[in-house]
């Protein structure tokens, strides 16, 4: 693979966050005061917000210590493009840990490790905007797909068993 290694990094992070949103719901809902189902969103977007936020701190005292490889970045730059990262693969492991279940959650963005590998690069070596993993950090379409990623893997995890049993049984289906 010709990709660096903080370009596929934040896939443990995304799916350390992933792991922690699956569980058994139901049995602890049956017992809670409140609903807690309904704050998967908010806390993927809070814990999403501050593992961004900490691999921006991380890449700016990596170049400013000047230890390892930037290969040609800046310390901000190369935090944003782990930034950028973090989200799109939290996105493909949240609905990894929808789908297939929290223990493999990692599995799409593995996945798709292989397809930004083998389709993602252009002739030139260059990576396309659609593979935001190893895309430069000022591509729009990266940062969109990222988030787009990360948006749709919030919503299928807010679109759970027991929650579509409750919108079905409102309904009278």
């Amino acid at each position: 693979m010709g990709a660096p290694l903080w370009a596929y990094m934040p896939i443990l992070v995304g799916a350390l966050i992933a792991m922690g949103h699956v569980g058994r719901w139901p049995d602890l809902e049956r017992h809670a005061a409140r609903r807690i189902a309904g704050w998967n969103g908010v806390f993927a977007a809070a814990v999403t917000c501050i593992a961004a936020a900490l691999s921006l701190v991380v890449a700016a005292t990596v170049a400013a210590l000047g230890v390892g490889d930037l290969e040609g970045h800046s310390g901000v730059l190369l935090g944003a493009m782990t930034a950028r990262n973090l989200i799109g693969w939290t996105g493909l492991c949240l609905i990894g840990a929808r789908w297939l279940g929290a223990g493999l959650s990692w599995l799409p963005a593995i996945a798709a490790i292989f397809l930004f590998e083998w389709f993602g690069r252009d002739g030139s070596g260059g990576a396309f905007s659609w593979a935001f993993a190893t895309a430069a950090p000022g591509v729009l379409m990266s940062w969109l797909v990222a988030a787009g990623m990360w948006v749709l893997g919030v919503a299928v995890l807010s679109v759970d068993p027991w929650r579509l049993r409750a919108l079905t049984h409102r309904q009278g289906k």
